[in-house]
């Protein structure tokens, strides 16, 4: 599994639960964090989530 796939589950989680606010959603982004937390070898998930936000905002400058 590798990361881009990771950040891509954790937007269309993300969106979904905003959108829909299904549970399941909502737990599967923070699976989904679990495994970019451990992936990237971050010491908490504090750090996968501002890790995640400068990838979305990185991402939306590009395609601005």
């Amino acid at each position: 599994m590798n990361e881009e796939f990771i950040l891509n589950m954790l937007t269309l989680h993300g969106i979904n639960y905003n959108k829909y606010g299904n549970e399941q959603d909502k737990q599967a982004f923070t699976n989904w964090m679990n495994k970019l937390q451990h992936h990237k070898n971050f010491s908490n998930l504090e750090e996968a989530c501002n890790y995640f936000i400068a990838w979305g905002e990185r991402d939306e400058k590009l395609s601005a």
